[in-house]
């Protein structure tokens, strides 16, 4: 098994990540009783390293994590969350347990959101692009890229109007630099306490439109609705 300590945690994740660039790999899997693992083309395969252990797991991940993120997963048990790493770009992290013990797994994101004419999504949904107010639900199963499809939209916008554009997201996942719009993003836990308060924050600061990343509550839902009646474009993922 691994001995990580707090101290090597930090060049042992970084470590994993660079690999999961190098790669071109999509997940890393870190998984007690196994070495590290990244999914390539849909293949699950070991790195040729020692197995790992849960305290190690929790050790390597939570050392880079943020100071909400590891306070939300001291006192649930799990935790979703972003990650910034140095000429790497940014990832999405899950730690949780099973058995008993840590596990983690890791995403790797776009260094820059998709293009939409690459995701070979229906014809005309460029159209929802246009409208000048209302609410666009993006829904479907974890995994079948309700946060690339939102991406890519608001990536379109983002490069042909000149809008305001906030997003609210728990984690933040793309980065959307300023084009012709300009892009605020907001991170719960981080700018926000929650999505209803951001939301309510969101529509007195004269948006275009507003990117909520779940309605998980009926105050955000009414809210969303609501800034849709009232002259704004939303689009959340559900």
């Amino acid at each position: 098994m691994s001995d990580l300590t707090t101290g090597s945690a930090t060049t042992a994740v970084g470590r994993w990540l660079e690999t999961l660039r190098e790669q071109n790999a999509s997940d890393l899997y870190l998984v007690a009783g196994a070495p590290p693992s990244i999914r390539c083309d849909g293949v699950v395969r070991p790195l040729a390293e020692p197995a790992l252990d849960g305290d190690g797991i929790e050790t390597a991940v939570l050392a880079v994590l943020a100071a909400h993120a590891v306070e939300r997963c001291r006192s649930q048990g799990i935790v979703d969350a972003s990650l910034r790493w140095p000429s790497h770009g940014r990832f999405r992290i899950n730690l949780h347990r099973e058995r008993g013990r840590a596990a983690a797994s890791v995403r790797a994101l776009p260094l820059i959101p998709p293009q939409l004419d690459t995701l070979s999504l229906p014809a005309g949904i460029e159209t929802l692009t246009r409208l000048p107010h209302g609410l666009v639900l993006i829904g479907g199963p974890a995994g079948s890229g309700k946060s690339t499809t939102m991406a890519a939209l608001i990536d379109l916008i983002n490069g042909r109007d000149h809008k305001h554009i906030i997003t609210i997201e728990d984690p933040l996942e793309y980065e959307h630099a300023h084009q012709r719009s300009l892009v605020e993003q907001v991170e719960i836990g981080v700018d926000a306490p929650d999505f209803a308060t951001a939301l309510r924050a969101a529509v007195r600061q004269s948006p275009d439109v507003i990117v909520v990343g779940e309605m998980r509550d009926p105050e955000t839902m009414e809210m969303a609705l609501s800034a849709g009646e009232t002259g704004h474009l939303g689009t959340v993922r559900q």
